[in-house]
């Protein structure tokens, strides 16, 4: 809804850390500046799976 420049998503960052949060999701915050990692662990030992999202906008 609010377009941010790439190092520049605050406020987007904030609403997926907090989003994190609430799902009871493990996060790192500060990545890269602006990136937010989170990590679903299961109940037992094995594979993983990475989902990676861009949330940056291009001027214009």
């Amino acid at each position: 809804m609010y377009t941010e420049v790439g190092y520049e998503e605050f406020k987007t960052s904030k609403l997926i850390a907090d989003t994190f949060i609430n799902l009871g999701i493990e996060l790192k915050t500060n990545v890269a500046k602006t990136d937010v990692v989170g990590l679903i662990k299961g109940k037992y030992p094995g594979k993983t799976i990475l989902i990676r999202a861009y949330m940056d906008a291009l001027r214009v």
